[in-house]
């Protein structure tokens, strides 16, 4: 129940975090440093693990815990993985089981994307200036295995996996900025806008309650797969035609009653499934400006 985050803080030269952001650091000498940081009812707790040395620049999808309690984090020196603990704060000196890295078999070492499939298997996406890459840890050996030259994906010399989930009928689909890969049964099936995926980088997506794959593209909006185990599924997309305050979108997310929440850079927009209907909220509502 504990909530906990990962991001930059500012603080002063002798290391104190400030309690109100960079205002109350003093501008002549305050500093910015990564770090993970988990709310206590009252303040958010920061700090750095202290097995973590190089962060790297991605923030997002890069810290997992899978299903058997482990912690994976990801950096610019690999992937951490650590032993199961019911506190993210216990990293602070916590050692990790194992780390991969490229002498481990990874094409690169700084982590883009860590995600867990239903069969405990970790897929990372990684990123270099030379080539970006896909690999899958099996929980079953322990192995690592190279997935980014899989016949049908994109060469990982031009792209590279942004987003990745998993649909119930145990298909894994991967974003990249050229369309739509779904991993099924060990054979990839490429969606573009020849199949009807409008273009558009896909940096999120999402599973809803009824099954429904949902797609946040980055220039198409917001794009709807309603049948996603089908040989050829049908795209359905939701553009600023449709009320949406933009078609640049980065991150889904759905609540309890099934509304999906989906965010870019003009505030959150909120979609019910049902009707179709968008209601926008800025910081006219309380938010704070700033890319979502």
């Amino acid at each position: 129940g504990i909530v906990c985050m990962r991001g930059v803080v500012w603080k002063d030269a002798d290391g104190t975090v400030p309690r109100v952001a960079s205002s109350a650091a003093n501008p002549a000498t305050a500093i910015t440093d990564e770090s993970y940081g988990c709310f206590n009812g009252n303040r958010i707790d920061w700090f750095q693990p202290a097995a973590l040395k190089l962060w790297g620049w991605v923030r997002d999808g890069v810290t997992l815990r899978t299903r058997n309690g482990e912690w994976w984090l990801g950096s610019e020196g690999g992937a951490l993985r650590y032993a199961p603990l019911s506190d993210l704060r216990d990293l602070r000196t916590a050692i990790p089981i194992a780390i991969y890295d490229t002498n481990s078999g990874l094409p690169a070492n700084l982590i883009f994307k860590l995600f867990e499939d239903s069969r405990g298997d970790v897929w990372i996406s990684t990123y270099s200036s030379i080539t970006f890459g896909l690999s899958r840890f099996e929980r079953r050996t322990g192995r690592i295995h190279d997935m980014g030259h899989l016949p049908g994906l994109p060469s990982p010399v031009n792209d590279y996996v942004r987003s990745m989930v998993e649909d119930p009928f145990g298909n894994v689909w991967l974003g990249f900025d050229s369309g739509l890969a779904r991993y099924s049964g060990g054979a990839i099936a490429f969606f573009t806008a020849k199949e009807g995926l409008s273009a558009g980088s896909i940096r999120g997506m999402h599973v809803d309650r009824s099954g429904r794959l949902w797609l946040a593209s980055d220039g198409a909006g917001l794009i709807r797969v309603d049948n996603p185990s089908a040989p050829f599924p049908a795209f359905v997309t939701y553009t600023t035609s449709n009320g949406l305050s933009s078609n640049s979108l980065r991150t889904i997310v759905e609540d309890g009653h099934g509304y999906l929440y989906v965010g870019g850079g003009n505030g959150i927009d909120r979609l019910d499934t049902a009707t179709g209907r968008v209601r926008h909220f800025t910081q006219a509502d309380g938010l704070k400006p700033g890319l979502l």
